[in-house]
């Protein structure tokens, strides 16, 4: 867990303390999230990368309050699961889940995204 910690939240601190220091006023960051990782528990297998997700998440929301004076948004997003992801190692009916719950139209044309 402390491996996932260190990836998501603290590269995450590291780098928007070192932008910051190069932007002026208006600019825009982003850490990339997956939505039910701080919210639900994601899948148990993953507290670790769960975990990491949250603290980053949080630091999003303190960074966000401490330079929105310069003008500087801070947002996570969530960009879905692409076929090629990570997430092809789940079980074959979580993998269907998942499918079904974007053919139902979560994702404007339904259909899942692809990194390549």
């Amino acid at each position: 867990m402390e491996h996932s910690i260190r990836l998501t939240g603290e590269a995450f601190l590291v780098g928007v303390r070192e932008a910051l220091s190069l932007m002026r006023e208006d600019g825009r960051i982003f850490a990339i999230t997956y939505a039910e990782g701080s919210r639900t528990g994601g899948h148990q297998p993953w507290v670790g990368m769960g975990s990491a997700k949250a603290a980053l998440e949080s630091l999003v929301r303190y960074f966000a309050v401490a330079v929105a004076k310069r003008g500087i948004t801070v947002n996570a997003i969530s960009p879905g699961w692409t076929e090629d992801s990570v997430l092809n190692t789940l079980p074959e009916e979580a993998q269907q889940l998942i499918r079904n719950w974007h053919n139902r139209g979560w994702d404007t044309d339904g259909s899942l995204g692809n990194a390549g």
